[in-house]
């Protein structure tokens, strides 16, 4: 029974040492759009990530800071997006649309 008694304290103490959250995690969501995001691509050193309510983002620096792309469309949900390189890209909402900065 003396065992028990030492052994739980000790247990107490060291287990949250294990927990600890990783500090280098950044929230971001619901920053910048505050919607579900379904999708990510990236090309170069940009990456775009789409989801729900015509949510479409964009990051020129890794993730680090996040702009939200305004669409001409009212789709309820971005489902896929695919870029070839910066200027060119395609998605898909309730049809295939196409976007280029040529």
């Amino acid at each position: 029974m003396k065992k028990i008694y030492f052994i739980l304290p000790l247990i107490y103490v060291f287990l949250p040492l294990n927990l600890k959250a990783q500090t280098n995690f950044v929230y971001q969501n619901p920053f910048p759009t505050g919607n579900d995001l379904t999708n990510i691509t990236h090309t170069e050193n940009i990456v775009y990530a789409s989801g729900w309510n015509n949510s479409l983002i964009k990051s020129t620096n890794s993730g680090e800071n996040w702009l939200s792309i305004s669409t001409p469309l009212n789709v309820p949900t971005i489902s896929d997006i695919f870029f070839f390189n910066k200027d060119t890209g395609y998605f898909c909402g309730d049809g295939l649309y196409r976007t280029s900065n040529q």
